[in-house]
Formats: structure tokens, sequence, C-alpha cells
């Protein structure tokens, strides 16, 4: 681990408007993550989990307070330069995969290529990463034909097109069979141990063992890390 901070929350709390009644979904919210580590956000569900993951990816902005990743204010800028940053930040592993059905495993690894502009043979690039996570000889199946946690190993091979220094998941095990959720946070392992900053997020106790550091949150309020 790196030791400093590619992620910090200061102070961030998160309001939504159900109707005209504004809910809180994070109040307070104070934390980081080290660069380089393999931390784990754990929380019940409805906790506020996905929220911490979407607002440190830029794809949501907090209420108030300020978020910081890899030395650079994100919470206060545009939504068109947050996408930017993101193409060439940041990692993203979803619950539900969203792979592009009518693209192969290869095609749809290629596509985060061409979104980021990433350089050089991508298709060498995309095959290298589906070798990665162990389904190289899969590459021209349709996510169709692929199990959930086939398609799980393919969103993280699809985040790894950009080579970004941060990957983010958000209850990346949450749909998968106990031998393919222990496959799923092993390759996230891996990727730390390459030198990324991994932040994940999930309500399974079994899954944070081998995490660098555990953060823990109740109703939108951090209570331990």
């Amino acid at each position: 681990m790196g030791g400093a901070a590619a992620i910090s929350f200061d102070n961030v709390s998160k309001e939504y408007l159900l109707g005209k009644v504004p809910v809180r979904v994070l109040d307070n919210v104070s934390f980081s993550v080290d660069k380089g580590s393999f931390t784990a956000l754990v929380g019940p569900s409805g906790s506020g989990k996905s929220t911490i993951i979407f607002l440190a990816a830029g794809i949501d902005v907090p209420s108030r307070g300020k978020i910081t990743v890899l030395g650079e204010e994100i919470s206060g800028k545009s939504e068109a330069w947050r996408r930017r940053w993101r193409s060439r930040n940041v990692g993203i592993v979803f619950q539900f995969f969203h792979l592009v059905p009518t693209l192969t495993a290869l095609e749809n690894v290629m596509l985060a290529m061409e979104i980021a502009r990433v350089r050089g043979d991508r298709r060498l690039r995309a095959l290298e990463l589906l070798d990665f996570v162990g389904l190289k000889d899969k590459a021209n199946r349709y996510p169709a034909e692929l199990s959930g946690g086939e398609q799980q190993r393919v969103a993280i091979a699809r985040a790894l097109a950009a080579d970004p220094p941060i990957i983010l998941a958000d209850e990346p095990t949450a749909n998968l069979d106990y031998d393919n959720k222990v496959r799923v946070v092993s390759l996230l392992r891996r990727a730390a141990n390459e030198g990324r900053t991994v932040f994940f997020a999930t309500h399974d106790e079994g899954l944070v063992r081998g995490a660098d550091k555990v953060i823990r949150i109740l109703d939108g309020r951090v209570v331990e890390g």
C-alpha cells in the first residue's frame, strides 16, 4: 500500500428529494482509502454503500462536503469534466454486469477501450485482460452464452480496459454463488496487488477478511474506518 489517500471523503452528505421531502442518504461521511489498497465498504442493504461508490466515481455529486480522488477535488466539477476524468482514471464493476448483449465478451472489453480512447492494439489488450480473468477461451461468446460469474469476470476485464489507477465495485458478488464470489474477489485482490486502488462495496461479511481496510457504514453514517 502506498500510504497516501487515493480517495478522500470530507464531511460528505447526500440528499435526494422524495416528492418534495428531502431524504438524507449520507450524513457527514468522512473516510479515506489508501493508494494501492484493497478496501472494503461494508453495510446492510440501504445503508448508503452504492451512493458512496457512485460519488467516488463522479457519477453523482454530494449535497455537501468535499470528495478528493487522486489529489483532484471532483465534487465541484461539471458533469462533462467528471465523465472525461472517469474514463481515464476509474474502472467500475456493477452489481448487474451491464454488458452490451449484442457484443461478444471481447467486443465488450474493446468498447470500453474505444470510449477511453486507449491507443495501441485494442484486440490484443482485450484478449490479455480476458486471459487475466480466465475467459480468453470464451472471448467470442455473447453475454447470454455466459454464466453470471463469467459475465462478472468480463465486467472486471472491461473495468481494467483503460488500465485505470482506481477500480470501484458496487456489490460485485451479490448475484453469484459462493465459488464465483471467491473467484471475483480474488481477481479484484490481484488487481490491487498490481498497484491499483480497489474499493468495493459489499454486505457479505465473509468477503472482507482479506481486505487491507474495512469501512463500515450504517444508516448513512460511517461507524468504523
